[in-house]
């Protein structure tokens, strides 16, 4: 019977496997897991860990047993990839519906947001930066996933209006941007991609007070666009989403073209 790990073992053996993980060390951090969840079994974060190495080491057969029925945010957005590489679609789409209903209320990536103090002008990057990060997926990574497994399951539509969802969420999506072209959606590049009024504003007083703003950005964390013109109303918090989603009508998107079909060619 697994009992508690002391807290400073268990924080060591993650140390351990995120440095393994980052340095491509799979075997290493994959050995690491399967002693971290041995001292204890009950504890769905090393679970997520051991399933997180057993899909890097592409053994999606083990991440998606070990990760299967648990609950845990981190698990199963595991599971739902597994689900994606084995075929098991509909398996994967009830995970990151799970994923939605519990995610916070705020997305983690590349999200900056302003504090006035004084006359300056500061940057707050949120979870992800040079000594900071989460290793949870937030809500554009489920919905560009989402997408991703939509698209693989034949249902197009769907991957249309997640991969629309996501962008709304987080411009920097890539993978969601170039879902939309590869489903031969027509889109308003221009409209994707622009400097929002904060960005402008923060351009413009990083100018005016000689602030350096490039010292407090994360390298690699650009924030020269951003999606303009959502529809007013449009949320990026879960409470948005019913059970399914509140999926976006291709015809009211801003950055989908006025002559787009509903049903992606």
């Amino acid at each position: 019977m697994s009992t508690t790990p002391k807290p400073h073992i268990q924080e060591h053996f993650q140390q351990i496997i995120w440095y393994s993980l980052d340095n491509n060390l799979i075997n290493n951090a994959l050995f690491v897991a399967e002693r971290l969840l041995s001292l204890n079994d009950r504890d769905q974060n090393s679970r997520h860990l051991l399933g997180l190495c057993f899909l890097r080491a592409g053994r999606h057969a083990s991440a998606y047993h070990v990760t299967n029925s648990y609950k845990h945010l981190g698990c199963s957005y595991v599971f739902a990839q597994c689900c994606k590489e084995m075929g098991k679609y509909r398996e994967g789409i009830v995970a990151l519906e799970n994923c939605l209903s519990q995610l916070p209320s705020k997305w983690s990536a590349c999200k900056c947001f302003h504090l006035r103090l004084f006359v300056a002008l500061i940057l707050v990057v949120d979870d992800h930066g040079r000594a900071k990060r989460n290793h949870l997926p937030d809500l554009g990574a489920v919905l560009c996933l989402m997408g991703h497994v939509q698209r693989a399951s034949g249902d197009s539509t769907r991957a249309m209006e997640a991969y629309v969802e996501a962008l709304k969420v987080n411009p920097y999506l890539w993978e969601a941007f170039d879902g939309l072209v590869e489903l031969g959606v027509s889109l308003k590049v221009e409209n994707c991609f622009k400097a929002s009024s904060t960005m402008r504003a923060l351009r413009e007083s990083t100018h005016a007070t000689n602030i350096d703003a490039s010292s407090t950005q994360p390298q690699g964390a650009g924030f020269n666009f951003s999606l303009g013109d959502i529809p007013e109303g449009s949320s990026s918090t879960p409470g948005a989403f019913q059970p399914i989603f509140n999926w976006a009508k291709s015809g009211q998107s801003a950055f989908l073209s006025s002559n787009q079909p509903v049903t992606p060619g």
